[in-house]
């Protein structure tokens, strides 16, 4: 019975392969464009490679859910911790990410640019936080095409020779 069984899933699977490669690529709309040079046909774990990658690039990731509940926690934080504890500040460099990476740099500067400050003031200019928030906003000024506005967000710090540094 168990000998009977694999030969069932077997010959299964082997003519799923078989249909699947005769099948147009939905990457390439060819058929058999996986057929290496000695005429074997590829495996269709192949087409299934070229799909996740198709649609990989052609859908956009969604930041509403970590915008909310960033924005959220740092209202929170903000009046229970206060504007300049170091969580606050944490908070307020992630959700500056969040919309650094919608493309909405006027929030991001504006966000990077109060946590960087606060930083300074209560934590010094070479606290990792500190760092942090220089570094997302020269990150940013370097996404905006602003690349010698970053040089001076090393300075203080003592990494002058950082600036050079593309990431």
């Amino acid at each position: 019975m168990f000998f009977r069984t694999v030969l069932i899933v077997l010959s299964a699977a082997a003519f799923s392969a078989a249909a699947q490669a005769a099948a147009p690529c939905t990457a390439h709309g060819k058929a058999n464009c996986h057929k290496p040079a000695g005429g074997a046909t590829a495996p269709a774990a192949q087409h299934a490679l070229h799909e996740d990658a198709r649609q990989t690039s052609q859908s956009k990731p969604s930041y509403a859910p970590a915008e909310a509940l960033l924005a959220r926690n740092l209202a929170e934080r903000r009046s229970k911790l206060g504007e300049e504890h170091p969580y606050t500040l944490t908070t307020a460099n992630s959700l500056a990410t969040v919309y650094k990476a919608q493309g909405r740099y006027r929030d991001a500067e504006a966000l990077y640019r109060q946590s960087l400050d606060a930083s300074r003031r209560t934590l010094g200019e070479a606290h990792p936080l500190t760092l942090a928030s220089a570094s997302g906003l020269a990150s940013l000024y370097r996404a905006e095409g602003r690349p010698a506005e970053t040089a001076p967000l090393y300075q203080p710090a003592g990494m002058a020779g950082a600036a050079q540094y593309s990431y």
